[in-house]
């Protein structure tokens, strides 16, 4: 069902229209793509401002990112991209190896986006992905990912040690849900062997994984 807007002004941006819904509180972007790119193509995307001032919004409409081509959503989901909090699409890696990398520099970049610093172990031996510093204290991270909407945290190493005997922290980048979780070792109990999504959600980062803006 077609949305009523009680808004529309034309900006400096090609093909780009600030826009206001009746159901909705917030101003949004709407950009126009086809062939010539010239309003009235059904082909456009939407993107919230998150302001409902009319200033603010005239502001950040010039200065946000928008992607320069049309993709349908079916075809993103397809190639296991997906659409995130309106701002853009974001991709989510399936290989086992690739999901592991991808996890290692989000959580490097978040955490440097918090003012910590971040150091690597030369060598993999010690169950230790990270070290981070803040404040004169240097904690020691493992960091667990997945992809999946339904997980469990696994705690035990290849060779059957737990996480918590090695390191300060546990992070977990979920990329199902756009979120980072980062636990103290501290906090788990010691009979538990894998960590469910309840337990998590105690132990979650500031803001999600791409909205460091």
């Amino acid at each position: 069902m077609a949305q009523k807007i009680i808004f529309k002004e034309k900006t400096s941006r090609e093909n780009v229209q600030l826009i206001k819904m009746a159901s909705r509180s917030s101003y949004y972007l709407r950009k126009y793509y086809g062939e010539k790119g010239v309003p009235g193509s059904k082909k456009y995307k939407l993107m919230s401002l998150e302001t409902d001032n009319l200033e603010v919004a005239r502001d950040k409409i010039l200065k946000i990112d928008i992607p320069v081509e049309y993709i349908p959503k079916q075809k993103l989901n397809h190639k296991g991209v997906r659409f995130c909090n309106n701002r853009g699409y974001t991709y989510i890696p399936k290989r086992p190896t690739e999901i592991g990398i991808n996890a290692e520099l989000l959580f490097a970049g978040r955490m440097y986006d918090l003012g910590y610093e971040i150091y690597k172990p030369l060598y993999d031996i010690w169950a230790t992905d990270f070290v981070v510093c803040k404040d004169h204290t240097f904690d020691k991270v493992q960091v667990k990912s997945s992809s999946k909407e339904n997980y469990n945290v696994h705690l035990l190493t290849r060779d059957g040690k737990r996480y918590v005997e090695f390191v300060d922290y546990l992070a977990f980048i979920s990329f199902a849900e756009d979120k980072i979780y980062y636990i103290p070792t501290s906090a788990i109990p010691s009979d538990v062997n894998t960590l469910n999504p309840n337990f998590m959600k105690k132990h979650i980062l500031p803001q999600n994984i791409y909205s460091l803006k």
